[in-house]
């Protein structure tokens, strides 16, 4: 029997104490649980950052803190403060359906070939509570001028 590679969610954090409590429990209770979740803090207040630090002592995650460098390199930084060989990108103010994780994987693990380098899904548009207001919005915006899944992740 194959173990599965673990997987790691990273998260960059700037002064988002609104949304990053929804954020982090969305991966604690998906149906294929990551194996370590990295927040990294990317120049918040003293006060976001003490409060990330608190929900991370509560919930059992890693924050990492640097100077503000912007999304890109707390993504890069959080990457390479993690141990797993698998990762999943998350940003503060958005969350994982309950599958998200084992959605992915089952594509990874069905797609194993060195052409295949990353699996991505669809997002859905939510207002502050968090109701969906636009599904497959990817998918759905052909007037965009990336029409595809691999422009978006090319091109942005």
């Amino acid at each position: 029997m194959t173990v599965p590679e673990s997987v790691a969610v990273v998260i960059p954090f700037h002064n988002g104490m609104a949304f990053i409590e929804r954020a982090v429990r969305s991966v604690i209770t998906q149906t294929s649980p990551a194996h370590e979740i990295v927040v990294v803090d990317d120049g918040s207040t003293e006060a976001e950052a003490q409060g990330l630090i608190a929900l991370a002592t509560s919930l059992g995650f890693s924050v990492v803190r640097q100077d503000n460098a912007g999304q890109s390199v707390a993504r890069n930084t959080g990457i390479a403060h993690s141990s797993s060989p698998l990762i999943c990108l998350l940003d503060q103010d958005d969350y994982f359906l309950p599958d998200h994780i084992e959605q992915l994987r089952a594509t990874w693990d069905s797609n194993r070939s060195p052409s295949v380098g990353y699996v991505y899904g669809d997002t859905q548009r939510v207002d502050l509570s968090g109701d969906v207001f636009h599904g497959h919005f990817i998918a759905s915006h052909s007037i965009h001028p990336k029409l595809t899944t691999a422009e978006f992740l090319t091109a942005d």
